[in-house]
């Protein structure tokens, strides 16, 4: 993916995963007081799933690879 393509996935992907992230609500203070989530995780597992499979991969696929992890950036 170009640098571009990555930046509006991005954008795209975040707004899925972290919507409603200027609604501060007491029943979320309560959670960051307790250090509970405020973002619920099946959200953005679906994010992600969304779009693995926009990008044409499985959405089951792992995301770490095994064979050679170091960075090559």
């Amino acid at each position: 993916m170009s640098i571009e393509d990555c930046i509006t996935v991005y954008k795209t992907f975040s707004e899925k995963a972290f919507k409603n992230r200027n609604n501060i609500s007491p029943v979320k203070a309560f959670k960051a007081a307790t250090g509970r989530p405020w973002f619920d995780a099946n959200v953005l597992e679906k994010a992600v799933r969304d779009l693995l499979f926009s990008r044409g991969m499985d959405a089951d696929m792992l995301l770490k690879e095994d064979f050679d992890p170091t960075c090559k950036v």
